[in-house]
């Protein structure tokens, strides 16, 4: 961190009621509901299907405190000076020190959800050589997020060299560390997003529903794009009003970590999706008559599904039936139960 020039004292000295920290608040409250509404969708759609809840479902489900926590130590910043100009920062070790916790708490958080995405892929691609590179992966993951949270704590050694400049120490550069952790996440979110594409496009499935499904996975592209914008913002780093400056990256990061649990959340949500657009065909006009002449079945005798169609006919049907028989005339239609 450079130090400010007599200039910009003279600026900050100058606007004492410039503040970010409403924004930065609102902003981390914003994604952590975003956050436990995807995860509470997520639960709904898994009672909605046999697909009972697993290890990737948990995964996720306890990345929410963790969320919580860093949010809370997120607004914990705000009360040491985050969000204001540099110089009017009275306690340096409590901002310094909640900073840490909260780039700690990131890679936490950023593993988990990574974490919860591969055990999705281990539930519903049961193809061996397919397993063997999602564990790779998993490790891969484990092993950087751990490495980067190593570096968070031990920027400096000793560590309350820090936040005390009468010991001497030795630093790492720490926006190198930042924007090589990005630039890991980066490559690794490509990777995961990629790596059920080629298994979704030899499912014996019509074209259109490959497209949807691997645009389904693929939402965690989204992820992608905000790291980078991360990687961008981890220059006010080296600023000289970085307290004022970095707030940029925090609601980048807040972000990420919103979206990332999003899109672990989105190839869960197919039970809800159809339920949702079977009332509104039922309730739209012209559609009423075709799905009146079906029922969605709880128990149903099809082998493998939970859901079945049954078939019911009124009385108009069986007239129709009997008049195109008199004449001659056998229409035929074949169904196809697809189980989930």
């Amino acid at each position: 961190m450079s130090t400010p020039t007599p200039a910009e004292i003279a600026y900050m000295e100058a606007h004492p009621d410039d503040s970010k920290i409403a924004n930065l608040v609102a902003c981390g409250a914003v994604t952590l509901g975003i956050a436990y509404i995807a995860v509470i969708l997520r639960i709904v759609a898994r009672t909605k299907t046999a697909f009972r809840m697993g290890a990737d479902d948990y995964m996720i489900i306890l990345s929410l405190p963790i969320f919580t926590v860093f949010f809370a130590f997120l607004c914990m910043t705000c009360h040491y000076g985050m969000g204001k100009h540099i110089i009017f920062v009275t306690d340096t070790k409590g901002l310094l020190v909640s900073m840490t916790v909260v780039e700690v708490l990131y890679n936490v958080v950023i593993l988990w959800i990574k974490a919860s995405i591969l055990l999705l892929y281990l539930r519903i691609f049961p193809v061996r050589e397919f397993k063997k590179w999602t564990w790779v992966m998993m490790g891969v993951n484990v092993a950087y997020n751990i490495t980067f949270m190593v570096c968070s704590i031990a920027q400096c050694v000793p560590i309350n060299s820090r936040w005390d400049p009468s010991i001497s120490s030795v630093c790492l550069n720490y926006y190198a560390v930042v924007v090589a952790s990005g630039v890991v996440n980066i490559v690794t979110d490509v990777i995961i997003l990629a790596m059920p594409i080629p298994l979704i496009h030899q499912l014996h499935i019509p074209g259109r529903k490959k497209h949807m499904l691997s645009a389904v996975f693929a939402t965690g592209a989204v992820a992608c794009f905000i790291s980078i914008a991360r990687c961008v913002e981890a220059s006010a780093l080296g600023s000289a009003d970085s307290t004022w400056d970095q707030v940029s990256a925090l609601y980048v990061t807040s972000l990420e970590i919103s979206v990332g649990i999003v899109s672990a959340c989105v190839p869960t949500y197919r039970p809800l999706i159809s339920r949702v657009s079977e009332k509104i065909m039922r309730t739209t006009p012209g559609t009423n008559r075709a799905t009146d002449h079906y029922q969605l079945s709880a128990t149903s005798k099809n082998a493998g599904s939970r859901y079945g169609w049954n078939k019911t006919e009124t009385s108009s049907q069986s007239n129709l039936r009997d008049d195109s028989s008199a004449k001659g005339i056998t229409i035929s239609r074949d169904y196809q139960v697809i189980s989930e």
